[in-house]
C-alpha cells in the first residue's frame, strides 16, 4: 500500500438522531439548547447549505467531558 492514503471514513448524523441518541445516555437536552451548542461551537459539525451534519462520534466525545451538575446547581468538581 505504499503510495497511497487510506482515508478515514467518518460518520454523520442529523440534529434529530443526536438528540435520540443523546436520550438514551441519560443527558436530557433540549432542541433549542442542541442548536445553542452548535452556534456556540461547542459541538464540532459541518454544514451542507440548510443541513446541519454532526460526526457520529461527537457524543462520545462530549460524554467523556460532561460532568452533571449537583442539585445545588453548582459543577460536582471541587
Amino acid at each position: 500500500m505504499e503510495g497511497q492514503f487510506m482515508q478515514e471514513q467518518r460518520r454523520y448524523i442529523s440534529p434529530k438522531q443526536f438528540l435520540e441518541r443523546e436520550r438514551q445516555n441519560g443527558t436530557p437536552w433540549g432542541r433549542q439548547f442542541l442548536y445553542n451548542q452548535l452556534s456556540l461551537g461547542h459541538i464540532p459539525h459541518i454544514r451542507i447549505g440548510q443541513k446541519i451534519l454532526i460526526p457520529e462520534d461527537a457524543l462520545d466525545q462530549l460524554l467523556a467531558g460532561f460532568t452533571p451538575p449537583c442539585g445545588n446547581g453548582h459543577d460536582a468538581t471541587p
